[in-house]
């Protein structure tokens, strides 16, 4: 008997161990991460959620984790958590705007997650990353780029090493 619960408390100790390694991943991790109910109530939001978003620690907790989301893009995480709560895996989250704190708003995409393994689960994992600078730059290509092809004159970009990188529209008529 004394073996039995020797093994015992060893299978506890380990069992503790790994809860804390994956609260300290979870807690340290860049990317958001949310624990939801089917109906999108927050159970859970790392540390990424308030550093990303604003909020104070614990505020959102009860909360639906909809009334953080744009109204214009709530149907969209409606239809994401519908569809994971039908199967079990993985429902790609396209990009969404958030709310901050301060009122402003910032671009997130991700996935919820079944991680139940199995339809009908009581708990979703939400992971987010927040791509609101990467989608600004984005724009801000994009605007450029067409500023360009509406110049003129032909325009021609190389790289270091001569290699033509771009063109524009008046370049392509002239060089081909």
């Amino acid at each position: 008997m004394p073996e039995h619960k020797a093994a015992r408390h060893d299978e506890l100790s380990q069992l503790r161990a790994a809860e804390a390694r994956y609260e300290t991943l979870a807690e340290n991790a860049t990317v958001v991460l949310v624990e939801i109910s089917p109906r999108a109530e927050i159970l859970y939001a790392n540390r990424a959620f308030h550093e990303v978003l604003g909020y104070p620690e614990g505020s959102w907790l009860g909360r639906s984790f909809l009334d953080v989301v744009h109204p214009d893009d709530a149907h969209v995480l409606q239809g994401c958590v519908a569809s994971v709560c039908e199967r079990s895996g993985r429902t790609p989250v396209p990009i969404l705007r958030v709310r901050t704190c301060g009122g402003g708003w910032r671009l997130v995409e991700g996935a919820v997650d079944n991680r139940a393994g199995t339809a009908g689960a009581a708990v979703l994992v939400a992971t987010f990353l927040d791509v609101t600078e990467r989608e600004r730059s984005t724009e801000q290509i994009r605007i450029q780029a067409a500023l360009l092809d509406a110049v003129g004159e032909a325009v021609v970009a190389t790289d270091v090493e001569g290699r033509i990188t771009y063109l524009n529209r008046a370049a392509q008529g002239i060089y081909g």
